[in-house]
């Protein structure tokens, strides 16, 4: 059996992919046109799968908030290790307008499980103590740093 070992995960990088997916979903929800068109049934599965996708991001999100940094070190296994590095590269995903739905389901399913294995992970992480006030996230997250009560965006910081 192999040693555990130390693994950085970056938060912020995760919740953005996960947007950025969301959006191709959206996206691909309002083009198809023409005989392409979605029925009514795919129409509620993507709305749905959108929802999910953005579930997964306020609950990345939340973690985020909880550890007050976008930098999180979590122990690892080496088997472990490989599953988030495969999770990570799983979140690495677009959609084409004339991907087939049952592409896209299937890209849905391994974008959601991925989204799952990083945050259940990053949960019993902790704070990376390297990380200064300038590894702060920016953007579309919301967090709470140095006040710990109240959530404020924070803006991305000059360099020195």
């Amino acid at each position: 059996m192999g040693g555990v070992s130390e693994t950085k995960l970056d938060l912020h990088a995760t919740i953005d992919r996960l947007f950025l997916f969301k959006s191709d979903l959206e996206a691909y929800f309002w083009d198809r046109t023409g005989e392409a068109a979605l029925d009514e049934r795919q129409r509620y599965q993507i709305a749905l799968w959108v929802r999910q996708v953005s579930d997964r991001s306020a609950e990345l999100s939340d973690v985020l908030l909880h550890m007050g940094c976008s930098t999180v070190i979590v122990t690892v296994t080496p088997a472990e290790r490989e599953s988030l590095r495969c999770a990570l590269a799983n979140l690495d995903r677009w959609i084409d307008e004339g991907t087939a739905f049952d592409d896209v389901l299937r890209s849905v399913a391994v974008v959601l499980h991925a989204a799952d294995v990083i945050c259940l992970r990053a949960a019993g992480g902790r704070r990376d103590a390297t990380a200064g006030p300038d590894a702060a996230p920016s953007g579309p997250v919301a967090i709470a740093c140095e006040t710990r009560g109240a959530v404020v965006p924070l803006p991305r910081r000059a360099a020195r």
